[in-house]
């Protein structure tokens, strides 16, 4: 007999532990398996949504943006997400412990193989319209991370928002406030423009 086994044996009488039923067993590794694999898939999904809105972030206006690109980098991280991200990882990195084949390897393995997991499956689902989906529950129930005001100032000459249709000289933008815009372009420059509902 080992000296492991025989710690645990000790450890068995000194606390009194009586053998659990095969069905709990079997229930109990399973339940932590669909947790556990569940909070994995959180993780990945955000992984992908956090990944798409970098992907899809204005990068040019950034150098304009309030804190310069620093700033602009911390209005396109999402904190719910991130906090998200590591709650998923955690949680599965726990949970997985205590499967028979997770105990045998340490917490760092266990770390740097379910975040790889999550990464890389975050990123398959990035032409899914999971991660959209995502991102539009975030704006429709959380508070938005950008102060809008801090860049969108028409009366300043800075509108911001997405384009709708270029057609020849002119560009017509829908601003984040719901307005369009009309923008006449010449030689590569605005040089009037006019808003309206």
């Amino acid at each position: 007999m080992t000296k492991l086994s025989q710690l645990i044996l000790e450890k068995i009488k000194r606390e009194d532990r009586q053998p659990i039923s095969r069905w709990r067993f079997v229930l109990k590794n399973t339940a932590i398996w669909i947790l556990g694999g569940f909070l994995l898939l959180l993780a990945a999904i955000l992984v992908g949504t956090q990944l798409g809105n970098f992907i899809e972030a204005e990068w040019p206006i950034a150098p304009r943006w309030p804190g310069g690109r620093i700033g602009f980098l911390r209005e396109i991280v999402s904190w719910v997400w991130l906090a998200g991200i590591l709650i998923g990882v955690v949680g599965a990195v726990v949970l997985f412990r205590f499967t028979r084949r997770g105990y045998r390897h340490s917490a760092i393995f266990l770390v740097i193989t379910l975040t790889t997991t999550s990464a890389a499956v975050g990123s398959l689902l990035l032409p899914t319209p999971v991660p959209k989906f995502v991102r539009q529950i975030h704006q429709q129930y959380l508070p938005p991370r950008i102060v809008v005001e801090q860049f969108h100032n028409p009366q300043e000459g800075r509108l911001l928002g997405h384009v709708m249709d270029i057609a020849q000289d002119t560009v017509y933008l829908e601003a984040v406030d719901q307005h369009l815009w009309e923008l006449w372009v010449f030689s590569d420059q605005i040089v009037s423009q006019d808003g309206f509902v």
